[in-house]
């Protein structure tokens, strides 16, 4: 089991926190509480059917299967397969544009993706992850994406369905475009939600996948994208700002907004490499993906300043920073929130890796 990601609430265990962790397809194996201690884990056939539920026995403290067919009673988590939600009235996945019948491998209903004629799979209308489910997730409900297992559990790779989405996109127009753009970031979102918290356990190793995702997605994303800039930046700000980020994209106040290429492990790391000096250390990591035209201007080294957050104290710097003199280009380039640790302030800003 890779680490976690989404803090759950259950209603039977009076709100105390518990969290997801997931294998490298994104699905849910087992779900444990803030002390460390397994409560449920769950096993799955290749299209997501419910193989094995084991919950913990309050009085011996082992896990112990239980009934398939008393899941929906017995379990308040909802989320399974790939990581999506199930309707246990249905009994079937929530896939955004169609439901996904795991009895049968297909989609309830039939694909509004009109395929193309080099390539069968895609003319099928109720297939679902190219007959791949091992390999590819369906996220949308319209096209596969390639998820593979890789050190931190996610690594992210487009599968070859996305060159085949882009070409449509081009004849049908930007409506598509977007879209695609759109489920790409989300799924990224969530492949690096799950990896932060590996960055403290497994280090440096961890940055660099990170960062050979990102270059990934970058050079696939000059392939269909003609309305954007082919580069993702990384903003280190906070939670409450999500709403204004999503109206309004990356803004200058007062002076041009920032983004960077550094990927540090701690809200306090990036304070300190990124010299983020106004306020306390960031628990938001938000993707920028700036329209034409919008290009950060850069990279250049983050110098030192004085730390108003806690006066006297000298943020070194040294990280990359890029000016958006005019902002990022209005709604829907600025993707996210990711939450991301807060560390402690005696954490280190060299920990940051360039990408």
């Amino acid at each position: 089991l890779t680490s976690l990601s989404n803090p759950v609430l259950n209603p039977r265990a009076e709100y105390r926190r518990h969290y997801y962790h997931y294998d490298g397809l994104g699905s849910v194996r087992a779900i444990s509480e803030e002390n460390g201690d397994t409560t449920e884990e769950y096993d799955y056939d290749a299209y997501g059917i419910l193989i094995d539920f084991r919950k913990r026995d309050s009085t011996s403290g082992q896990l112990t299967s239980h009934p398939i067919e008393n899941f929906a009673q017995e379990s308040t988590n909802r989320y399974l397969f790939t990581g999506e939600q199930f309707d246990t009235d249905l009994g079937m996945y929530y896939l955004r544009a169609r439901y996904l019948n795991t009895q049968t491998g297909r989609f309830h209903n039939m694909d509004t993706y009109e395929g193309r004629t080099g390539e069968p799979q895609t003319l099928h209308k109720y297939l679902y992850a190219h007959s791949n489910p091992v390999s590819n997730i369906d996220p949308s409900g319209n096209f596969s994406l390639s998820n593979i297992s890789a050190s931190i559990g996610a690594s992210l790779r487009l599968s070859a369905s996305l060159g085949r989405v882009s070409i449509s996109a081009q004849r049908i127009g930007g409506q598509l475009i977007a879209k695609t753009g759109r489920i790409l970031m989300e799924v990224f979102i969530r492949t690096v939600a799950r990896a932060w918290s590996t960055f403290i356990r497994a280090g440096r190793s961890a940055l660099l996948t990170i960062r050979s995702q990102l270059r990934n997605l970058t050079r696939r994303l000059k392939q269909f994208v003609k309305n954007r800039e082919p580069i993702i930046y990384l903003h280190y700000s906070f939670l409450r700002f999500a709403d204004s980020f999503r109206k309004r994209g990356l803004v200058p106040f007062g002076g041009p907004a920032f983004a960077t290429w550094s990927l540090y492990s701690t809200g306090w790391s990036a304070k300190k490499g990124l010299a983020l000096f106004r306020d306390g250390p960031r628990n938001a990591l938000y993707l920028v993906w700036p329209k034409k035209g919008f290009r950060g201007v850069g990279p250049s080294i983050v110098r030192p300043e004085i730390d108003t957050y806690i006066p006297g104290v000298v943020l070194p710097g040294g990280g990359t920073e890029f000016r958006f003199t005019r902002g990022s280009g209005g709604p829907g380039t600025v993707f996210g929130p990711i939450p991301w640790p807060t560390g402690s302030s005696s954490d280190s800003a060299g920990f940051g890796i360039t990408i």
